[in-house]
């Protein structure tokens, strides 16, 4: 596959059949990242929505398909909207939206803000270049989650503008510079929110993101974060230890490394109390796994420990990311985000 890491398609207010019939026939006719560009009522702003940064996050892509298709084209948005389609080519390969990149490319969620400047690092510059030129009000990134979970937000930093934007879809809002995304790293002096809606196979998912877009290109510039917002702060990274494996079961088989439960979906964004069994060790205990605060400090016995060679809560906290399946777009060390409750 021949890419032009630098091409970028741009669409001014698209009508109905260069939308295409559904979000599928639509990405079928673009050939690389696109940008479309929909005028708002009030033109000197605008607020950027980025998807399909990963090929296997199609949510995003979908509730923007069915906004853009049904709207009412008398009724402009509050402000100019940009909306970036990014990782096109990924989106594409077989079987469609089930690969987060390229075979042998790194993820485009990790090139952001990285002085190289080839291939897919060349990709998230053209894409930080399409954001900054048009000196937007916000940068909204929409992804999906690898396993079930509840809907939620996540900036690098917070004031009352980033929980306004991040309050047009969700309420639970978490301040981490560790999120695997690094476009959050970026600064373009406006609210930078990344969005992760949950499952694509969550229908629930395409709803807070429809209505999040809806919520979003209606508002005006005036940012009022609610009380009602829960922000979530520092997570703490948990991490596969160098050499050793992962695998998922119901019962204890035995096997090397970590086993976690099959159903560890379940515990995402749910309190978890002191003593939780959520899976099993080899006879290398704790020495299988890392947990890493945001200053890069191990504190994995503060919130772990062993009950045989169960692997169990030390302490009441709560996760989230964590998923049954080996992550595609993570790194894949990755096991889940902590948060002491």
């Amino acid at each position: 596959m021949q890419i032009d890491f630098t091409e970028i398609t741009t669409m001014q207010d698209p009508c109905f059949n260069v939308l295409k019939g559904d979000p599928y026939q639509f990405l079928l006719s673009l050939t690389g990242p696109t940008i479309i560009d929909v005028c708002g009522r009030n033109t000197e702003q605008t607020h950027v929505i980025i998807t399909l940064i990963n090929g296997d996050e199609p949510t995003g892509l979908l509730a923007i398909h069915r906004w853009l298709t049904e709207r009412d084209l008398t009724e402009k948005p509050a402000t100019n909207i940009r909306i970036i389609i990014c990782s096109v080519e990924a989106a594409l390969c077989s079987p469609m939206l089930r690969m987060a990149h390229v075979y042998d490319a790194i993820p485009l969620t990790q090139c952001f803000g990285v002085e190289f400047n080839h291939g897919f690092f060349k990709r998230a510059k053209t894409i930080e270049h399409a954001i900054r030129s048009v000196n937007p009000c916000s940068v909204t990134s929409l992804h999906n989650t690898q396993g079930f979970s509840p809907a939620f937000a996540c900036a690098s930093s917070l004031n009352n503008q980033a929980v306004s934007i991040a309050q047009s879809f969700v309420e639970t809002i978490i301040l981490s510079d560790q999120m695997p995304d690094r476009l959050l790293t970026l600064s373009f002096d406006c609210p930078n929110v990344a969005i992760y809606l949950g499952c694509s196979e969550d229908p629930q998912s395409s709803e807070v993101a429809y209505n999040g877009i809806i919520n979003l290109v209606n508002s005006e510039i005036v940012y009022a974060a609610n009380s009602s917002a829960n922000v979530l702060l520092y997570p703490k990274k948990l991490v596969l230890a160098p050499g050793s494996h992962l695998s998922f079961n119901d019962t204890d088989m035995g096997n090397e490394g970590l086993t976690l439960r099959e159903d560890i979906e379940q515990f995402n964004f749910r309190i978890v109390k002191a003593g939780q069994h959520l899976g099993w060790l080899d006879e290398n205990g704790l020495s299988n796994i890392t947990l890493i605060d945001h200053l890069n400090n191990v504190c994995t016995e503060q919130y772990f420990s062993t009950r045989f060679n169960q692997f169990i809560t030390a302490t009441n906290l709560i996760i989230f990311m964590a998923s049954s399946s080996k992550q595609t777009s993570l790194s894949q060390d990755f096991l889940f985000y902590v948060i002491q409750n």
